[in-house]
């Protein structure tokens, strides 16, 4: 799990830059884990109204059972203790616990506080969302209630939908 945790921060830094959709593949020296993570993407969002949420979907040799999917939130007001991630597949709900802290930094450049979570989900779930009509992502925190936004509804594909679809574990 600790591995997850570390492939993702890794991979999420990696793939800020990027604007395409691909699965990025890294290898570790010390013991031969290969870790894959989407390109780290936005929810739907009216973006200069509200915090959006930013999604990676992580997968690693060592857990092949699993999916670890990081949620990250940059805010001029808060930090934000993120508790629980669900997704709403089709009606179908989706609902994990954090698996550890939430990690806080401020970007003094950008003058904004980043709240990052790791959530840890089965990974059928990618391939039920690949072919879904319609998915929305809730994110809970501890003190400032819940973001629900969408990743793929009517049609319209968010930027986090976009780097699903590319996303090869």
């Amino acid at each position: 799990m600790k591995k997850i945790i570390l492939a993702g921060v890794v991979l999420a830094l990696v793939g800020c830059a990027s604007p395409n959709y691909e699965t990025r593949t890294s290898v570790s020296n010390f013991d031969g884990v290969v870790s894959k993570g989407s390109t780290p993407a936005l929810l739907t969002c009216n973006e200069w109204k509200e915090e959006c949420p930013v999604v990676t979907f992580i997968s690693s040799s060592k857990e092949e059972n699993t999916i670890g999917i990081s949620i990250k939130v940059n805010s001029p007001i808060h930090y934000y203790g993120f508790t629980k991630l669900a997704f709403n597949i089709d009606g179908k709900i989706v609902e994990v616990e954090n698996v550890g802290l939430t990690d806080f930094k401020y970007v003094q450049s950008l003058k904004l506080k980043e709240s990052t979570a790791m959530f840890v989900m089965p990974r059928s779930i990618i391939s039920e969302m690949k072919k879904a009509n319609r998915i929305w992502v809730k994110v809970s925190t501890l003190q400032n209630g819940t973001f629900e936004r969408a990743m793929f509804d009517n049609g319209v594909e968010s930027k986090a939908y976009k780097a699903l679809k590319a996303f090869n574990p």
